[in-house]
């Protein structure tokens, strides 16, 4: 229930909204009135339940009006709060107006980013440069958040071990196939996206650098109603994609369902140039890969929410997508020695990287009547992974006058299973402290069937040292508490605690296992919130956290990017621990200030290089790094330079202190680095409104590797008609500056390299979207699912 996530402040006052035959009436307006001059003194919006809060207010005796569309205004009886009282309304009736409206249009505007206590919401809606691209696009351009799109990463205020929820519900996917599967998402179903640094003990400890929830349109309305967009766009090749959304509300049913479709081709240039020294003899290397990538995808959703009576709901869902990523690729490489040119290969890649997945959830929800809720979910995912490659490499030897051809063939699949048992209990202690308790059960099974054969001589080969087949058999059982009291004088503590034992087996099928642990942490956290004034509030957060490797970091799944350079996987990689402290000073509601200490064990290096200086051959592969000690600032702010120029802009500042061993040696490093972000968002005339988008990262780190600095700008134009229509355009990168540039300089292995990725510039897209049906909301009944509620409870809020 969404009352029971709302944590009281102060003096309040609780009430319900109903009509005259019990239901709930959604979003209905609420004042709080001054009880000698009905002045007003604060305002709510009731919940999609019909339920409200009024925080905050002084003492004194007051009266509360309620305001809804269709209905008669209605007014209570006086009411009088003392200090630290939290008032309880009976229930408030509406009856019907008179002449009543039949229908209203609802016009209103959210902001771009919205900055709450517990997480920065991005409104997707308003994101115009955005428009006809993707999720990781939005990603890209939301506040602290950088994609590496060539190792499918993601990384929140500098720090890596990103957690990734759709709807509330976690992403079992590995990293690098969130990426590939938000790469297909279209951005037009998106409602909004949170980011959520601090998770409380209710979430899964996984993801020492926070949560990033996207969240999916859903539609409020009754009967049947519905969206599409379509999209097209040109950069070197063509984009084009399409969605549909529907929603059919009725009484006690709600179903709801989307598809969307995507097709893509693009462009990325891969570049590079390493430097080794080795008993006196200079070898250089450089290359250059031009890729060229055709992508397919294919998601869709269907579910229902079904209200068996006023206190159980039960509901399931159905979703899958087909992901297809096509390479084809050349890649040119020279080596040098001393000065002359020993050696140039050419090697060109024709691979796939294919997913599949079904998703079946069932739930139920139940609410007792002494405000206790009971809520069951069970979920089956299925994934199925095919990453085939085929290489042909022609080497030349100018010195020696001599040419050989190497055909390399590589295979993999990866079934996966995953079941996940989830079962919360809330408990309301009086009316100003609750009390949760949760307990949830993830078994991942998954083979990393992976075959390299070799053709040099005409005769095909199984390379023995790099074929392998693994499996994975992972358990994670968790038990939480988690509590919420309300303290004096506007204080505010949550604490929680969460115990997770994890039991993880790698290793070939019939051999003893490569990897096998297991091991139980407990991940506590507190918060506590300070309201110092009516404008201005402080926050003090603790949590321990998590992240597990990833089976494909630990798997020896194999990637050529030349004929001496691979990248692999590690099965001694170790998971990572953190302790994050964070305080947070808030002014006006849109001003916020943060300040953040983490401080890591074992952290993750997704991509070392090591060289065999003998043969010059390169190996790319994660690594855990001793530790890492950060702090993050965060300055977010709203700046209204005139009533058709609003600007927001996000800026983040962050130092790691790095410890760790390179080649046995060990290796000290220090670094500041930021970002920011700044939009501004133009009111031209009623119909027209521009965006231009500013991004900046300085130099950085990733792992070991130092990297560059790197930006863009980017524009968009929005359109809307009488008829409900909205054409948007946008434009991307319009300077061809975010371009990705990492330096390795390693005393350890007397190497020096550098290498680049170089996206599509300017890439110009068409979007239209409409609705089938009125935008507007009917006065009838509308009844709160439980799949919303349960969102609600959880952090998650449509």
């Amino acid at each position: 229930m969404a009352l029971l996530a709302i944590e009281a402040s102060g003096q309040s006052v609780v009430g319900t909204v109903q009509d005259s035959k019990g239901s709930p009436v959604p979003y209905a307006t609420v004042f709080l009135l001054n009880g000698t001059d009905s002045s007003l003194v604060k305002g709510a919006i009731a919940t999609e339940s019909g339920h409200f809060v009024i925080e905050n207010t002084r003492e004194g005796t007051f009266r509360v009006a309620v305001s809804a569309v269709g209905f008669e205004k209605r007014y209570s009886t006086p009411i009088t709060l003392a200090t630290g009282a939290r008032h309880q309304l009976p229930s408030l009736v509406l009856t019907p107006e008179a002449h009543q409206l039949t229908e209203v249009n609802v016009l209103a505007k959210k902001p771009l980013f919205e900055q709450q206590m517990d997480k920065l919401v991005v409104n997707v809606e308003n994101m115009l440069t955005a428009a006809g691209g993707s999720a990781l696009d939005v990603l890209e351009r939301s506040p602290g958040v950088t994609v590496n799109r060539q190792n499918g990463g993601l990384s929140l205020n500098g720090k890596n071990g990103v957690l990734v929820m759709i709807d509330g519900r976690l992403n079992r996917l590995p990293m690098e196939a969130v990426v590939q599967m938000l790469s297909g998402m279209n951005a037009s179903n998106i409602d909004k996206v949170e980011l959520i640094t601090n998770p409380p003990a209710q979430y899964d400890a996984e993801g020492d650098a926070g949560l990033i929830n996207i969240v999916l349109k859903k539609n409020i309305n009754e009967g049947t109603n519905g969206s599409y967009t379509l999209s097209a766009g040109l950069g070197r090749f063509e984009r084009l994609n399409g969605s549909l959304l529907l929603n059919y509300r009725k009484k006690n049913l709600n179903l709801f369902g989307d598809y969307s479709v995507l097709h893509s081709r693009t462009w990325m240039e891969f570049i590079g140039d390493m430097r080794i020294s080795n008993e006196g003899i200079v070898s250089l290397w450089d290359f250059n890969s031009q890729n060229y990538h055709r992508r397919q995808t294919h998601n869709a959703r269907l579910g229902f929410d079904y209200s068996l009576s006023p206190n159980t709901v039960i509901g399931g869902q159905f979703a899958g997508f087909f992901n297809g990523f096509y390479e084809d690729a050349t890649r040119v490489t020279n080596i040098r020695q001393n000065g002359p040119l020993m050696e140039q290969s050419i090697l060109t890649d024709d691979g796939k990287n294919i997913w599949y997945h079904q998703m079946v959830n069932a739930n139920v929800r139940h609410t007792f009547a002494g405000k206790q809720q009971l809520s069951l979910d069970v979920d089956y995912l299925i994934y199925n992974n095919q990453n085939p490659h085929d290489y042909t490499n022609l080497s030349a030897f100018p010195q020696l006058g001599t040419s050989q051809t190497d055909l390399t063939n590589i295979t993999k699949e990866s079934p996966i299973r995953i079941w996940v048992l989830k079962a919360d209990y809330s408990q309301a202690l009086g009316k100003q402290h609750r009390l949760d308790f949760g307990a949830k059960s993830t078994r991942m099974q998954l083979s990393n069937d992976l075959t390299v054969s070799k053709n040099r001589d005409g005769i095909w080969r199984r390379d023995a040292g790099l074929s392998q087949l693994y499996d994975l058999d992972e358990v994670v059982d968790a038990l939480y508490a988690n509590g919420q009291f309300q303290l004096p004088k506007g204080q505010k503590l949550q604490a929680g605690l969460r115990y997770e034992y994890t039991r993880t087996d790698l290793g070939e099928p019939g051999e003893p296992p490569v990897v096998r642990r297991r091991y139980g942490s407990f991940f506590p956290s507190i918060f506590w919130t300070k309201d110092l004034n009516k404008t201005s509030s402080l926050r003090l957060a603790y949590s321990r956290r998590i992240a597990r490797p990833q089976y494909s970091l630990l798997a020896p799944w194999v990637i050529f990017t030349s004929p001496y350079t691979f990248v692999t996987g590690n099965p001694n990689l170790l998971p990572t621990f953190t302790d994050a402290v964070e305080a947070t000073y808030r002014f006006k509601s849109s001003y916020l200030f943060t300040v953040r200490y983490t401080h890591d064990r074992n952290a993750l290096d997704r991509f070392r290089i090591r060289v065999d200086s003998t043969s010059g051959t390169s190996v790319g592969r994660p690594e855990n790094i001793n530790s890492i000690n950060g702090l993050t600032t965060t300055f977010s702010f709203p700046v209204r330079l005139t009533n058709w120029w609003h600007m927001q802009t996000n800026l983040t500042g962050y130092g790691q202190a790095i410890e760790t061993l390179a080649e046995g040696k060990p290796v000290s490093l220090r670094i500041f680095a930021g970002n920011g972000l700044n939009a501004s968002t133009f009111t031209l005339s009623k119909t027209w409104t521009a965006e231009l988008a500013l991004f900046y990262t300085t130099p950085s780190f990733m792992g070991i590797a130092r990297v560059k600095a790197m930006g863009s700008v980017n524009a968009g134009l929005k359109k809307k008609f009488k008829s409900g229509g909205n054409l948007l355009v946008n434009v991307t990168d319009l300077f061809w500056t975010n371009r990705l540039r990492v330096i390795t300089d390693n005393p350890a292995v007397r190497q020096v390299s550098s290498w680049g990725l170089n996206f599509e510039p300017r890439v110009v897209q068409f979007t239209y979207t409409n609705t089938f049906s009125k935008k507007t909301v009917n006065a009838a009944n509308r009844r709160a699912t439980g799949s919303e509620e349960e969102r609600s409870r959880g952090g998650v809020s449509n």
